[in-house]
């Protein structure tokens, strides 16, 4: 095959792989009612919308609960399988986390899971990601940060707390680092959502 041929073969594939890449990404927000099918962990969910349709991952929006192998990581999975595992739930979604997944405002009848997450000392309020929030939002997810914290409920009831973010950074290897660092430059650089 000539080398003309070649070139013109690779920019054919290379352009239908770019088109199915635009006509499938997701456009946020997206606003759907869903049964929470998996807790992951205490901050991130499976829904399903319907028997036929492909589950998704749900990052809530506004909060960091503990790690699983972190102290608390498993009380926290229990707080949110109580408050949401096999309901149905309202999701706001408004765009994607570099693992994929649709960061979300979920509520389970009129709660904000959240906040309701915040206020039981499962999980703290996460700051960094403030910026997704209303400024209601943030101020009620302060406050109940404050109050869980001064009432010394869930993880607060431990003698030192240590924040989910920092668990991670004492936690992740140099290889991840890189391969996170890589995953947020290739999204930064396509336009693929925010958290």
């Amino acid at each position: 095959m000539p080398e003309n041929s070649v070139c013109i073969l690779a920019l054919i594939v290379l352009s239908g792989v770019l088109l199915a890449w635009i006509t499938t990404r997701a456009s946020f927000p997206k606003r759907f009612r869903a049964k929470c099918i998996w807790v992951c962990d205490g901050d991130t969910i499976r829904v399903r919308r319907g028997w036929f349709r492909a589950s998704r991952k749900l990052r809530l929006i506004g909060m960091d609960a503990p790690e699983g192998k972190q102290e608390f990581g498993r009380q926290a999975t229990l707080a949110l399988r109580g408050l949401v595992l096999g309901k149905t739930v309202r999701v706001e979604a408004i765009g994607t986390d570099r693992y994929g997944r649709w960061v979300s405002r979920v509520y389970s009848a009129k709660t904000d899971v959240s906040l309701q997450m915040i206020r039981m000392g499962c999980a703290w309020p996460y700051y960094a990601y403030f910026g997704n929030l209303t400024t209601r939002e943030r101020t009620q997810y302060e406050k109940a940060g404050r109050e869980a914290r001064s009432g010394r409920l869930g993880l607060w009831a431990g003698k030192n707390p240590e924040a989910p973010w920092d668990w991670r950074k004492r936690h992740r290897s140099l290889f991840w680092r890189f391969v996170l660092w890589l995953k947020g430059l290739v999204r930064r650089l396509f336009g693929r959502g925010s958290r």
